[in-house]
């Protein structure tokens, strides 16, 4: 996949995802009124490029395990503060039932520090966005023009 959007090209990324040319784009209000064609050509061509590059940082991610294991868990997992100086942050990967009253728990450390969180924070909300750019033009869904 990161092959594949590392060569793409706007056009043939708008028409594997079919999502709409120019002339339909600029009738689904993405835009404020009144600008030039050019700008609007400008814009739409803006956010072409800006869905590639999000599509190629989140297959990126995705190929990183660690990373991609932190999202997961951090997400649909849980997390253990483990009591030490400094604290460690645990996400549980698995747990193991043996007996009834009895289970091993697989974790994996993550640092909790400024950087990381962020990382993890921006890498969610690029992912978000782009799921919902691609939603929206792909369903060519109407939208009220930003106000600028």
């Amino acid at each position: 996949m990161l092959k594949q959007l590392g060569t793409i090209s706007l056009a043939q990324l708008r028409r594997d995802l079919g999502l709409p040319e120019f002339d339909e784009w600029k009738e689904l209000g993405r835009t404020p009124r009144g600008l030039t064609t050019r700008e609007l050509r400008r814009r739409y061509n803006a956010e072409m490029r800006g869905l590639r590059t999000r599509l190629r940082q989140a297959a990126r991610n995705r190929a990183r395990t660690r990373l991609m294991k932190a999202y997961i868990k951090s997400k649909h997992g849980f997390v253990v503060l483990h009591r030490e100086i400094p604290p460690t942050v645990l996400l549980v990967e698995r747990a193991y039932g043996s007996r009834r009253l009895a289970c091993w728990v697989q974790c994996m450390p993550f640092q909790p520090n400024v950087k990381s969180v962020q990382q993890l924070v921006e890498n969610t909300k690029a992912v978000a966005l782009t799921m919902r750019d691609l939603l929206t033009l792909y369903g060519r869904v109407a939208m009220a023009p930003p106000t600028e």
